[in-house]
């Protein structure tokens, strides 16, 4: 299963996997509808605000589920307050 942390961004929401690394500096791998994968640095990531209604990113999550991922919502699991850390 992948960790995930569904995050809001201009524009949209991101899924953002923190444990997976996009590339040899160390970003890590995201996903948006729009873009689809790539990669966000570690304070890109920092920066932005963590979902915290299911709602919000539910049509994002069933994408993934519908190209494939098995996902560990992090979202779902932990308080906003502390999710980067405990994801990271």
């Amino acid at each position: 299963m992948k960790r995930v942390i569904f995050c809001h961004e201009e524009g949209g929401i991101l899924a953002v996997f923190p444990q997976d690394k996009f590339d040899r500096i160390g970003n890590l791998t995201c996903y948006s509808t729009v873009g689809q994968h790539s990669g966000c640095s570690r304070s890109y990531f920092e920066s932005l605000k963590v979902c915290d209604n299911p709602d919000q990113y539910l049509q994002l999550k069933q994408e993934l589920l519908s190209i494939g991922y098995e996902l560990n919502v992090i979202n779902e699991q932990k308080a906003s307050k502390g999710i980067k850390r405990v994801a990271l």
